[in-house]
């Protein structure tokens, strides 16, 4: 319950936090997370649908 949704929205700030107006892979943020590729991947989904990170394409991501 809460506490998933506590853990979620830390990774979310996590992975925005990370993200700058430079174009970056995912790879590269999974390293500077320390995540796991398919949960980065499926966070930036989520930060993109809610307008705050971008994918420019080429698998880079920006923010919004």
């Amino acid at each position: 319950g809460i506490y998933r949704l506590h853990e979620f929205f830390k990774v979310e700030q996590l992975i925005y936090g990370v993200l700058t107006s430079m174009p970056q892979s995912i790879d590269t943020i999974v390293l500077k997370t320390s995540l796991d590729a398919s949960t980065v991947s499926a966070t930036l989904t989520m930060l993109d649908l809610a307008g705050v990170a971008k994918n420019i394409g080429g698998g880079e991501w920006v923010r919004a």
